[in-house]
């Protein structure tokens, strides 16, 4: 599985080769040695394993903007109109699966809803505006 590590005491992704060996251990290997990391200061965010409209690899803790068009329940036609919404990727660690937590809308603000669209459909109306991390402001909109 693909991921990536954050520092938090840098701010910043490691850009050097991070391992997860035995016990969850975090691991710098740099320029042929090893060295352990400290997982207080670092946190790992794993790959969805989809990519957005733009082909950005998704990871927990990203911030999605979709923009996929109403549909009209009788003949399921789209209306014309779209529906613009703000999601968070969150990981349900008791299910061992992703699901989006809607903070945008009026209406659904705070649902978690576990992925119901295929990846087609991501690709279509999906993209990643940012992420916790990198974006703290962000959390401000939980």
């Amino acid at each position: 599985m693909k991921f990536k590590v954050w520092c938090y005491d840098r701010k910043e992704w490691e850009s050097d080769f991070i391992a997860i060996v035995q016990n969850g251990i975090l691991i710098e290997i740099r320029e042929g040695t090893w060295r352990p990391i400290s997982p207080k200061n670092h946190k790992v965010v794993w790959s969805t394993g989809l990519k957005d409209k733009n082909g950005k690899e998704i990871y927990e803790g990203d911030r999605i903007e979709s923009r996929s068009p109403y549909i009209n329940i009788g003949t399921e036609e789209p209306t014309g109109r779209i529906c613009v919404e703000t999601f968070q990727i969150i990981y349900l660690e008791g299910e061992a699966r992703y699901a989006t937590k809607n903070i945008s809308s009026k209406y659904n603000k705070g649902r978690v809803s576990v992925f119901s669209m295929d990846q087609d459909s991501i690709k279509k109306y999906w993209k990643v505006i940012g992420n916790i991390y990198e974006n703290p402001e962000l959390l401000k909109g939980k």
